[in-house]
């Protein structure tokens, strides 16, 4: 599978993202973190790490919501 997730627990679920898109914007454009019309994560950084220059946008398209429970197999993602 070629399928990249990103993981969030707050305890009592484990939220499971399916990995969108990634995309680097310049640092005064706040139009990755408007409402996207569906339920998502929307991650950011500066770009290059440690310099203020850019951002880097990653976003994840909620898959599933699951019980949490200790000691889940948060499988990696692999790439082919």
């Amino acid at each position: 599978s070629s399928d990249l997730y990103i993981y969030l627990s707050d305890g009592s679920h484990i939220y499971r993202y399916l990995w969108e898109d990634c995309s680097i914007v310049e640092p005064d454009d706040w139009s990755p973190i408007f409402t996207a019309g569906y339920s998502c994560v929307t991650l950011t950084s500066c770009h290059p790490i440690g310099i203020s220059d850019h951002r880097i946008v990653v976003r994840g398209i909620l898959d599933v919501i699951l019980p949490y429970e200790e000691g889940f197999d948060f499988a990696p993602s692999e790439r082919n």
